[in-house]
């Protein structure tokens, strides 16, 4: 029974310690301030090549996680 309560455990911290988890926390700088600018424009239904222009193109927003 002991036996099992290990294996139990270590598969669980296993699963808990390989799961990755995508974290987008926005920070000054230009870098995080246009991807947060894709994420709203596409929120907004903007039209890219109309209403915004960027080099990185329609699908840039998908950068980021």
């Amino acid at each position: 029974m002991k036996e099992r309560n290990i294996q139990i455990a270590l598969i669980i911290l296993f699963v808990v310690a390989t799961t990755p988890i995508a974290v987008f926390i926005p920070s000054s700088g230009l870098d995080s301030s246009w991807l947060a600018i894709f994420n709203w424009a596409v929120g907004k239904e903007i039209e890219f090549g109309k209403d915004i222009i960027f080099t990185a193109g329609p699908l840039g927003f998908m950068i980021s996680p």
